[in-house]
């Protein structure tokens, strides 16, 4: 592995770890936020001013170690680490900044591109680039949701779809009113095809009982007793997956509208 493909991993790596534990999107590598980052860098390469770039269209991450031996690891866990004044519940900062971490785990960002240099002091300046770029007044980083979560791992497991973890968001997009339908449509091609494999079941089966009825041999009625004990578990499997389909959305409804109006009641008789 080159030395610049070593960067890469150890800045990317803890980026999407982070994001893993709140079930965002894994981050790619951006050649042109690198590029962006590393022009800036160098022009701190004189000060190691911990400044923020002027009028950038991205998000941004800088960071400053003293002495020359800062690792790009070690930047990502110091913003990371600002998770721990990070309250989800109000949205809020109980810590000197945790707009790092918030911007590292920002749901929309997609892309990220980092850089790191050596100051003329002999300290370490290290910076990155995120885009779309996240920490919008009154928005949250993520949505917290997991049985959202839980759900996809039961679509990947027991239907074989590869959900992808992006469609952690279908229910929270429900949650927030943006009613795009991808959930109830990734649920009714599942839905779907388990009717068509039944229905596909049916048909051999019928085929292998008229053969049997025109003097079939025993290997076909084997072959029409499997076709009808996969129809059966094709509907068991179906009428399962209706069944969590819908006490997801009634946990989703349960956490979305009761849980804020209750905790709202709760505080008020505080």
């Amino acid at each position: 592995m080159s030395r610049s493909s070593k960067v890469v991993e150890a800045f990317l790596v803890p980026h999407n770890e982070a994001r893993k534990e709140v079930g965002v999107p894994p981050l790619s590598w951006s050649p042109k936020l690198t590029t962006y980052a590393r022009n800036y860098a160098r022009e701190r390469r004189g000060d190691c001013l911990l400044q923020h770039s002027e009028g950038s269209p991205y998000g941004e991450n800088i960071f400053w170690g003293s002495g020359r031996h800062w690792t790009p690891q070690q930047a990502v866990k110091a913003w990371v680490d600002e998770k721990k004044w990070y309250i989800y519940s109000n949205n809020t900062c109980t810590g000197p900044d945790c707009s790092h971490y918030t911007q590292i785990v920002w749901r929309t960002t997609t892309s990220v591109g980092c850089a790191v240099i050596k100051c003329n002091s002999g300290d370490t300046f290290m910076t990155c680039n995120y885009d779309p770029p996240g920490n919008y007044i009154n928005s949250r980083p993520y949505s917290r949701n997991s049985t959202a979560i839980l759900f996809i791992r039961i679509l990947s497991v027991e239907y074989g779809i590869n959900a992808g973890i992006s469609n952690v968001y279908l229910l929270n997009d429900i949650k927030q009113g943006q009613f795009k339908g991808d959930f109830f449509q990734n649920s009714g091609r599942i839905l779907g095809n388990g009717r068509n494999r039944a229905r596909r079941a049916g048909k051999i089966l019928s085929c292998r009982v008229k053969e049997k009825q025109l003097g079939g041999n025993k290997m076909s009625l084997n072959r029409a007793t499997n076709a009808a004990r996969h129809r059966d578990k094709t509907t068991n499997r179906r009428r399962v997956f209706h069944n969590k389909l819908i006490q997801q959305i009634y946990q989703t409804l349960v956490e979305w509208a009761v849980s804020p109006i209750l905790n709202a009641y709760l505080q008020r008789g505080e």
